[in-house]
């Protein structure tokens, strides 16, 4: 089913090398669509890994769209191609230009304002603290 190595001598942290592996094989469509991974704990003893590697490689994995997570059933190479799930690189730049400038406009302040999520309380108010 799966043929990885995984290896702690190598300079790549284990949980890289397993997310590696598992996209290869799917790409090279070794894995096919639907196809069941083995449970956390299973991988974690046939590769001698912790099960927090796997457990992380395979969440690595959801997120990037390349496997799919059933509840109670297990792991499964996704049926979608995770190319196609992701922006064009073009749109996902000008997206990542747009969120810097919300984010830039969002710290910016002209010592007046208090930032947003700042964690600290207007001066009119720290004198006035009451506790309930």
């Amino acid at each position: 089913m799966l043929s990885l190595t995984v290896s702690p001598t190598r300079d790549q942290p284990l949980t890289d090398q397993i997310v590696a592996g598992i996209r290869r094989q799917i790409d090279d469509r070794h894995l096919r669509p639907g196809a069941k991974l083995p449970s956390i704990r299973s991988f974690a003893a046939t590769y001698k890994v912790s099960r927090f590697t796997a457990a992380e490689a395979y969440d690595r994995l959801v997120a990037m769209g390349y496997l799919q997570s059933r509840r109670g059933a297990g792991f499964y190479a996704a049926s979608t191609t995770p190319a196609a799930m992701h922006p064009a690189p073009a749109e996902s730049h000008q997206r990542n230009e747009q969120l810097v400038w919300l984010i830039r406009q969002l710290r910016a302040t002209d010592g007046t304002a208090m930032p947003a999520g700042s964690g600290t309380l207007p001066s009119v108010y720290s004198n006035k603290l009451t506790i309930y």
